[in-house]
């Protein structure tokens, strides 16, 4: 071990010297996916606030509260809203043309947030292919889709940062969220990919953002098996979290939290809540342990009471129509 951390030193200073990465709201532009609300919208306007020019990559139009955040300069909206289908292969050959009649100037963007993802809520055996098809798209290969799309308008002096918001659903997985769990985990993979591409001193800085449940309208009426190991995140709070992280980067990562985290061997994860970063212990347990464990808690039953979006329910002898937007976490 002490050995290899020597060797990517050496790596990392003589060889291959690593790009620094220093984001700054005077010059930087941020791309989110599924910015219109949930964590995506937190993250909008955190950055916003802090004077970054956004990009906003959704099928629904942010609330127009955002756009009050005007430039200083241009004294235009710092908020520019891209109408987009990520679950659309052919809109991906167009994103260049679209980003181009906004004025976005090539090497511009510093910072892509992967935020957007889908839900079905059913067993696997129930979900129709089209929906699978959707959901893998959406949630993992639509990233890979973006870096292949925006090459030329990502920022390659020093770098770009790639941010990955997956789940600690694509670690450990209840009933009804295999197709999410799996195309997170294959998220959390990918992110992988991105941190050893830094040893030949790739363009690209990789983070990745392992969270929770959190109390958006994506898990609607899903209970958490613990409110005390397991507590609901706040978006505002955690956005908050994501947003200093991102800005900091470089000072982040010399953190105790870094060094110590159970996630280390990916490399530059933020995860919360705590238990997140117990989960590798969990999965290693033996099968019996972690099956009496999983009853305990009561995770594999947290899905009994979600409701899909779009379902009419009945409350206090009212009829509520739940119409969320596309869900995003």
């Amino acid at each position: 071990m002490m050995f290899r951390k020597i060797l990517f030193k050496i790596l990392n200073t003589k060889v291959f010297p690593l790009r620094t990465l220093a984001i700054s709201s005077n010059h930087d532009t941020i791309l989110i996916t599924g910015g219109s609300n949930g964590l995506g919208l937190a993250l909008v306007k955190n950055f916003l606030a802090a004077g970054f020019k956004v990009i906003v990559l959704d099928i629904v139009k942010p609330p127009i509260d955002t756009y009050k955040y005007n430039n200083s300069i241009t004294h235009r909206s710092n908020l520019i809203y891209v109408e987009f289908d990520l679950s659309d292969v052919n809109n991906f050959k167009n994103l260049p043309k679209y980003l181009s009649l906004h004025n976005i100037q090539k090497g511009e963007i510093k910072v892509i947030i992967n935020n957007a993802g889908i839900i079905n809520g059913k067993c696997l055996s129930e979900i129709k292919t089209e929906m699978i098809e959707k959901t893998i798209l959406v949630n993992y290969e639509s990233a890979i889709l973006l870096i292949l799309s925006l090459d030329e308008y990502m920022c390659k002096d020093p770098s770009t940062l790639i941010v990955s918001v997956a789940s600690v659903l694509g670690l450990i997985t209840p009933p009804k969220l295999t197709l999410y769990g799996a195309s997170k985990k294959a998220l959390i993979r990918f992110h992988s990919f991105l941190n050893e591409l830094q040893l030949i001193n790739s363009p690209l800085k990789s983070l990745l953002i392992l969270p929770g449940q959190i109390d958006t309208g994506m898990f609607n009426g899903v209970k958490t098996p613990n409110n005390l190991l397991a507590p609901v995140l706040e978006a505002d709070c955690l956005a908050q979290n994501i947003f200093s992280t991102i800005v900091n980067y470089e000072e982040s990562l010399n953190e105790t939290v870094w060094k110590t985290n159970m996630f280390n061997n990916k490399g530059k994860v933020y995860y919360a809540p705590f238990y997140v970063g117990l989960v590798p212990i969990f999965k290693n347990l033996p099968f019996s342990i972690v099956n009496n464990i999983r009853k305990f808690s009561g995770m594999d039953q947290a899905m009994n009471g979600y409701i899909p979006i779009g379902k009419t329910i009945k409350t206090n002898q009212k009829l509520i129509e739940l119409c969320f937007m596309e869900p995003i976490n």
